[in-house]
């Protein structure tokens, strides 16, 4: 939930304006506290898998650390993947789907990123899974 110079600079005001609205439904759908509670939840296995380890064998401690980190790489980008397609659909809401396509698609132009990363769905991903607006 940034947005840089490149985004404030390039953007022109109605890009902008779907901009914030994505990151103000972040702030209201409250995704930061969501995403830092399921690291805190996620920690715990591993701190008790530390006490517990003492008695494993190193390849034991291995594999077990290292599914520990894939699953929690595979909850943290299915939730940040949902709640950038949660951001983009609350924003839909408040200044339309026609807005938030077009900051997307401005956004697209300025950052140099242009398929999926374990946060982000691609723009295109996310126009696309943008709701009808309301008649």
């Amino acid at each position: 939930m940034e947005i840089g110079c490149t985004m404030l600079c390039g953007l022109d005001d109605n890009a902008l304006k779907g901009v914030l609205a994505h990151e103000l439904a972040h702030i209201k759908k409250r995704h930061t506290i969501k995403i830092s509670l399921l690291s805190i939840i996620l920690l715990i296995p591993m701190i008790v898998c530390v006490f517990l380890a003492r008695s494993w064998s190193e390849i034991t401690i291995f594999l077990t650390f290292a599914l520990m980190v894939i699953v929690w790489i595979f909850l943290y980008s299915s939730i940040s993947w949902h709640n950038e397609y949660e951001a983009d659909a609350v924003a839909s809401e408040y200044v339309g789907k026609q807005t938030i396509s077009h900051a997307l698609t401005q956004a697209a132009g300025l950052i140099n990123r242009h398929g999926d990363t374990l946060t982000h769905p691609s723009f295109k991903k996310r126009i696309s899974h943008l709701p009808s607006d309301k008649e």
